[in-house]
């Protein structure tokens, strides 16, 4: 891939900011904090599968294998280690993804922007403080946002010439996504339908239908297939991961379950907990392993997928409107406050907005909100900001050209899919991937009314 001038200094300028951000970094938080929280399950899997040769968070005999994370960010954590043992090594390999991110950002705003507006997103994404910490943090982010924005990327050449090399490689990296974070999975079978109805639509050519439904095949069968067998041979289950069960229960299950009883985030995490622990040790005894051992695998699948839809399905329509409340944190959580939290600035504890606001506690909110001057004043920036970037995108379809409607219909199935997966248990680590379209829609409505306002009036 050649780099152009711009590009080149896009990607000097990402490294120079993102790399004073990582000394800074360390200096307050630690390097310790770069593999925090789900971080760490992904270094242990690395770091197992380099010394141990197993994909497991445990070493030794007497365990299962890993089944709630997919290999590939692992494996990445593989190679990192591999190259140089130290944990500051994985952030600056994700900082030069980073960069290489908003090398495609400009790329994709080419096909909607004239050329002194390309670089406005770009300087946004550059700008948050957000991006900055997630390219420090050991979390999938930052790969599998390289992976999405290349897999937009090539559908959108394809749009323009149909070369059917560019859809196969849109195609295959969306199903190589599904190994980084399982998110993809259903997308993947949308973007075939989509691409099935469209293509038939408009050639009326069944032979176009059967290539896409071949290509779709292929690489389900490259990346899908073998680690779905494999979890098929090892746990029963013909699963890419147990992951989406388990938050189902633990997160979704146990969010609606708070917001109808009336009960804390921490009293209802207990019960769930213990509720599942309760079920859980006397089939890990027999299975020879641990309990948390066993609760992440696909084993437990099956529990969690029962219990969560013994909660939540004779409540279909007050679960639905807590996915709808859900969404207001995905889209306007600046997520600075964890930034500042990390590096262990106290400006106040977090609560669940959306637990408070389906409790109708709007009090609770509101002192929450105003606990201390820094954080009232991070929360407001934070939702004018991103309320702004979300009218403008709203503007966008109205803004543009008839002929660039389509491709914005595209991005807005692309944030909405996103979005309604990732509530009600949504924040800024969830829009992260689709954040850089986000700022390219804004930055298109922008331009659009810039360049009718400075119009010139059409002769009397």
């Amino acid at each position: 891939m050649k780099f152009s001038k711009v590009e080149f200094l896009i990607i000097v300028a990402t490294l120079t900011v993102q790399l004073l951000f990582l000394i800074i970094f360390i200096h307050f938080a630690g390097e310790q904090k770069i593999i925090s929280n789900d971080g760490l399950e992904y270094y242990t899997l690395g770091k197992n599968l380099l010394t141990e040769g197993k994909f497991s968070l445990f070493t030794g005999d007497g365990h299962l294998m890993e089944s709630l994370r997919t290999p590939l960010y692992p494996l990445f954590i593989t190679l990192t280690l591999f190259i140089l043992d130290k944990i500051w090594f994985i952030s600056l390999l994700q900082i030069i993804l980073s960069g290489f991110i908003a090398v495609i950002i400009y790329r994709l705003s080419a096909f909607f922007l004239p050329g002194r507006w390309l670089l406005l997103p770009v300087v946004l994404y550059l700008s948050n403080p957000y991006t900055w910490f997630a390219s420090v943090l050991a979390m999938t982010e930052v790969l599998y946002t390289v992976f999405l924005l290349l897999a937009v990327y090539f559908l959108f050449r394809y749009l323009q010439n149909f070369d059917w090399k560019t859809l196969a490689v849109s195609v295959f990296l969306l199903a190589a996504s599904i190994l980084i974070r399982p998110i993809s999975f259903y997308l993947f079978f949308c973007y075939g339908l989509f691409m099935a109805i469209y293509l038939t639509a408009k050639f009326r050519n069944y032979r176009q239908t059967i290539g896409v439904v071949l290509i779709f095949l292929f690489a389900w069968l490259i990346f899908v297939f073998p680690w779905s067998w494999r979890n098929y041979g090892s746990f029963g289950r013909f699963e890419i991961s147990s992951i989406q069960n388990y938050n189902l229960y633990f997160y979704n299950a146990r969010l609606f379950y708070a917001g109808v009883n009336n009960l804390s985030k921490d009293e209802t995490i207990l019960t769930f907990r213990n509720k599942a622990k309760d079920h859980f040790s006397p089939r890990a005894l027999i299975v020879g392993v641990s309990y948390d051992d066993y609760r992440r695998s696909l084993l437990a699948s099956e529990y969690y997928n029962h219990e969560a839809l013994g909660i939540l399905a004779p409540h279909i329509f007050s679960y639905a409107r807590l996915h709808m409340i859900g969404l207001a944190s995905f889209f306007t959580d600046a997520g600075w406050r964890d930034l500042l939290s990390a590096l262990n600035v106290d400006i106040g504890q977090a609560q669940s907005l959306t637990l408070l606001l389906t409790q109708g506690k709007f009090s609770a909110i509101w002192e929450n909100i105003t606990q201390t001057p820094l954080y009232f004043s991070i929360f407001i920036l934070g939702k004018i900001y991103y309320a702004l970037i979300l009218v403008l995108i709203l503007a966008a379809f109205f803004l543009v050209p008839r002929r660039q409607r389509f491709w914005i219909l595209i991005i807005y199935f692309l944030i909405l899919y996103f979005a309604v997966v990732s509530s009600p248990v949504a924040n800024a680590r969830f829009r992260y991937p689709v954040e850089p379209l986000m700022l390219i829609t804004a930055t298109v409505a922008i331009s659009a009314m810039v360049v009718r306002r400075s119009a010139p009036d059409p002769a009397p």
